[in-house]
């Protein structure tokens, strides 16, 4: 085990990189994981490890209880930047206190956000249960009889565009996006910056399901990417390293935790 109830439905963990977090005990996602094996999502994890440099900029979107947010605060250093950005409220105040607890105010912003395609005002269905499940798309039929247990609490959020928030930045050296249905409003949101290359490296998730009428744009505007920018994609192996994969073999799975678009 390597959490430690310390009240308050908080749950202390050590992470295996050296890192601390506090979770909620009682999410049935990602704290079960962290609080058994220290680390979750391992592929992603080791890929971090690797890549992640100091001096780099990583934005985190859809940043849960600030898992990778803090491990990129860490691996970026005081000369790098992260930036996060988390819709669901009792999320963004956990992160903030995982922030503090790694010493890391002076290199890591957060924002109570949900990021889409223009500025304006969205509807966020916050999963009480399992709570890394939260979207700006509410859950289907299918979801509610996977997730049986599961409960919702639905309410208004701001809504920004990567283009326009994050205009000042001359290079984004990572952006990760896990938004459980939203990536093509992402993508579209933060168009200007990947045209002009100003992004280098996008982490996205792949769900055919919470996508539902946004896969096929979605698929459209990757191939753009492709076509007209130089991006290529990949999958991660459980070392983290990268496996190329043609975009049309990408589409035809249905569920992807983590695929990487680099140019």
């Amino acid at each position: 085990m390597r959490g430690c109830y310390i009240g308050n439905n908080r749950v202390l963990v050590s992470l295996t990189w050296g890192g601390k977090l506090i979770v909620h005990a009682n999410d049935m996602s990602i704290s079960p994981d962290l609080i058994i094996h220290g680390i979750y999502d391992v592929p992603l994890t080791n890929f971090l490890l690797k890549n992640l440099k100091p001096h780099h900029v990583f934005v985190d979107v859809g940043a849960n209880m600030g898992l990778f947010t803090v491990l990129a605060g860490y691996l970026v250093g005081a000369k790098g930047k992260v930036i996060a950005f988390e819709a669901n409220i009792n999320h963004y105040e956990l992160i903030k206190d995982n922030i503090a607890l790694n010493y890391l105010t002076g290199n890591t912003l957060v924002f109570h956000a949900a990021v889409y395609s223009t500025e304006t005002r969205l509807t966020f269905h916050a999963t009480e249960r399992f709570m890394g499940n939260g979207s700006i798309v509410p859950h289907d039929d299918f979801y509610k009889n996977r997730y049986n247990v599961d409960t919702f609490q639905s309410y208004e959020v701001d809504a920004v565009a990567l283009d326009d928030v994050l205009i000042e930045l001359p290079y984004i050296n990572f952006v990760k996006l896990d938004i459980e249905g939203g990536e093509y409003h992402a993508f579209m949101g933060m168009q200007r910056l990947l045209e002009k290359k100003a992004i280098g490296t996008v982490i996205f998730e792949l769900n055919k399901r919470m996508l539902g009428k946004d896969w096929f744009s979605l698929y459209s505007r990757l191939a753009e990417y492709r076509d007209l920018h130089g991006y290529s994609f990949f999958l991660l192996n459980l070392e983290g390293d990268l496996k190329p994969i043609e975009l049309d073999a990408l589409f035809t799975l249905d569920e992807v935790p983590a695929v990487v678009m680099t140019a």
